[in-house]
């Protein structure tokens, strides 16, 4: 018949579920013949009804008292509501339930007499993605605030999406709040999607890097073999290398060596920029091996090494010998005459390793490893 009226609901951090005279007005009868249109407040009609932020999910009442018997228009017009809100009107006499987000008109037939409490407005909270940025125990994540709601006697299922510039990352449906495990660097895309509403954000996110060590198989060698390992190792700025537990050097991620016969454990340490920790370990087996060679009676020469220096002490008859020392590598480090019944060769300049001390005088030589760690 040409009629309209206007009601109003919002949404306020400062107003309360109370009737507040600074937020709320109450509604009067329109004319005789003319609707009236409201929602309610504590059973009151109410023009404008100012509701706190929390109220976000209950729904509100909207009556219409037709004024005359014909067909009527519900037109919202919404704003400003946080995103991932949904809105639906309910129509309890039609069950009806309609997307006020793609039909924000509603038409519907109505006779002065009809319950004017009719419809029921679902304003639900919007959703919130945030971020964890993981440490060398966790990975980084996303987390999605989602309100569990019920629309229509089905529970909303959002579908979400999780990708960055190398593609999709993560996908699935939540009706709940969720965490997504990640464990990358760097922008993540986020976008979440029911019906016709959709969510997106990019959320930066940061994942220590965790060291990664891999070995070749268990290695079985020959006592004062040299023999070399070298670890694959990823996002390592240290690397070290561990016999038995004891801290040996190395060339970065290669150890070169020999070992004495026996069964060792080699173990690779890495620590990352972030401080991140890993190890792998690895079995050595070292066999018996011809280790020295001796053409001179027993007390005549004696090696020994006290880490620094080797000290060679002969008989009065080998007092002039030739004293030479090899690396492991065959490498020729050390050639003198002994000079006297104790001779020292220096080993200040030579690396911390396995050296074969040959000693050799008229025909006759022995030779004899030692071991320099200084």
């Amino acid at each position: 018949n040409g009629y309209a009226d206007l009601t109003t609901v919002y949404y306020s951090g400062d107003a309360t579920a109370a009737f507040d005279v600074l937020y709320d007005s109450y509604k009067f009868p329109s004319a005789p013949g003319q609707p009236t249109l409201y929602t309610e407040k504590y059973d009151e009609m109410q023009a404008l009804n100012g509701r706190n932020v929390s109220q976000l999910g209950e729904a509100v009442p909207l009556g219409l008292v037709p004024g005359a018997n014909g067909v009527f228009t519900l037109a919202f017009d919404h704003e400003s509501f946080p995103e991932g809100s949904l809105m639906f009107l309910e129509d309890k006499v039609s069950n009806e339930w309609t997307d006020l987000n793609s039909s924000p008109n509603y038409t519907f037939s109505m006779n002065v007499g009809d319950n004017p409490d009719r419809f029921l407005i679902h304003v639900t909270p919007g959703i919130t993605v945030s971020g964890t940025d993981g440490d060398c125990s966790s990975s980084s994540m996303i987390s999605m605030d989602i309100p569990s709601y019920v629309l229509n006697g089905q529970q909303v299922s959002w579908n979400y999406l999780v990708s960055n510039d190398n593609g999709d990352v993560v996908s699935g449906s939540a009706t709940a709040s969720a965490d997504i495990t990640v464990g990358l660097d760097g922008a993540q895309n986020v976008t979440l999607q029911f019906l016709d509403y959709s969510v997106n954000a990019t959320i930066d996110l940061s994942q220590a890097a965790t060291p990664s060590i891999s070995l070749p198989a268990d290695l079985e060698v020959e006592a004062s073999e040299s023999f070399t390992i070298d670890a694959n190792v990823s996002e390592g700025d240290i690397i070290e290398f561990y016999i038995d537990g004891q801290l040996v050097p190395s060339n970065g991620a290669s150890f070169t060596g020999s070992l004495e016969a026996g069964d060792y454990t080699l173990e690779v340490r890495a620590i990352s920029a972030e401080g991140c920790e890993s190890s792998e370990t690895m079995t050595i087996k070292v066999n018996e091996g011809v280790t020295s060679i001796n053409d001179f009676a027993a007390g005549e020469v004696s090696i020994f090494s006290n880490g620094s220096n080797v000290e060679v002490r002969l008989s009065e008859a080998l007092a002039d010998a030739n004293i030479a020392m090899y690396s492991m590598t065959g490498q020729m480090v050390a050639n003198e005459i002994a000079a006297g019944s104790v001779h020292t060769l220096s080993t200040k300049s030579l690396n911390n390793g396995i050296y074969i001390v040959v000693v050799s005088n008229n025909g006759g030589m022995m030779s004899q490893q030692v071991a320099i760690a200084k």
